[in-house]
């Protein structure tokens, strides 16, 4: 966890936070989550492909839908996907969205700490 990118944010954020004595801004950006995703540990195995559960539309076959949601597949190189292999990018997405959450958590919480109101 120490070596991704969000908790290496997170981490230049707090030094930045505990280090000012004036008003200050900050602006951190996380740029995640997007595909390839790659949470890392324990965000990589917090959510596992085998509880998610299969979506509603998922064998939707697009008629009478806007051509770009039934172009997406193709457009992210994922219309071979079956079911089980999207539930695990799924799980990844949401061990990725986990990561974020508890880095910017870690900075928010010094935030809320370290500032006097």
């Amino acid at each position: 966890m120490e070596k991704s990118k969000t908790h290496w944010l997170a981490d230049r954020t707090i030094e930045f936070i505990t280090s000012q004595s004036n008003p200050w801004h900050a602006f951190v950006d996380i740029v995640l989550p997007h595909l390839p995703c790659r949470p890392s540990a324990p965000f990589s195995k917090m959510h596992a492909s085998e509880d998610i559960p299969k979506w509603p539309g998922w064998d939707d076959e697009f008629i009478n839908k806007p051509f770009a949601h039934a172009q997406q597949p193709w457009n992210w190189n994922l219309e071979a996907m079956q079911w089980p292999e999207t539930a695990a990018q799924v799980a990844r997405y949401y061990g990725v969205v986990s990561q974020i959450d508890d880095a910017i958590g870690k900075s928010l919480r010094t935030w809320i700490l370290k500032t006097p109101l």
